[in-house]
């Protein structure tokens, strides 16, 4: 049985909060961004923004920066479902906030397939992925780094 880490996400101060349930994954997240942010600005996938991680190792905690192009909000998503954060972003933002979110890595796989966003009722949704088998995340984050 493969295990698995669960990811718990908030907003504040337009700074995401990323709370893991194994240190090494957050540890492994941090630097993983910290590497994107170390990349010449043509290489980023978004040129010019920064995702200022800073690690928490007490808490298992990542924080990086919200990009201006999104907005936020909490929904319930199922009924037995606790709140989650949606992100969104409006149409002339569209290329940036694909390229972001795949470069984020977290978000879960979007309906409909093929996409990187959930488009509900006109509005293009992004939501993170909370349970991951974490070996494969963790191998996923270090291919990336490269």
């Amino acid at each position: 049985m493969p295990t698995l880490a669960a990811i718990d996400v908030s907003v504040c101060d337009d700074q995401i909060s990323l709370v893991f349930s194994h240190r090494a994954l957050a540890a492994a997240y941090a630097a993983y961004l910290e590497a994107e942010d170390s990349r010449p600005p043509y290489a980023q996938a978004v040129p010019g923004y920064r995702r200022l991680a800073v690690f928490h190792a007490a808490s298992k905690e990542v924080t990086l920066a919200m990009p201006s192009f999104l907005t936020w909000f909490i929904t319930m998503r199922q009924p037995d479902d606790e709140d989650s954060v949606t992100f969104t972003f409006s149409d002339e933002d569209e290329e940036q906030a694909r390229a972001w979110a795949e470069s984020v890595v977290l978000f879960e796989p979007p309906v409909p397939p093929g996409t990187v966003y959930d488009l509900e009722d006109g509005v293009r949704q992004l939501h993170v992925k909370r349970l991951w088998n974490r070996g494969k995340l963790l191998q996923r984050l270090e291919e990336l780094k490269k």
